[in-house]
């Protein structure tokens, strides 16, 4: 496979446990989301991709959802 970023052929599979995690204090509490994927990384540049599956957007998006509601709640409630 070729690198997309410097056309090399250097491109490898590689097995993988990523822990994504939240930014923010009020993430603390949160331990992120575990995904075991295939990454693929440039042995020449170092270049590196992977594709995060449906199931852990889907819970990526819904922190990021309650993240906006609490924010919005903490401005009306300042406001208020």
């Amino acid at each position: 496979m070729f690198c997309p970023n410097c056309s090399s052929n250097a491109l490898e599979e590689f097995s993988t446990e990523m822990m994504i995690h939240y930014i923010g204090i009020q993430k603390l509490n949160n331990s992120g989301i575990l995904i075991f994927r295939k990454i693929f990384v440039c042995l020449e540049c170092g270049f590196s991709y992977f594709t995060t599956p449906e199931n852990k957007l889907t819970l990526l998006r819904k922190v990021l959802f309650e993240k906006a509601l609490s924010s919005e709640k903490s401005i009306s409630t300042t406001a208020a």
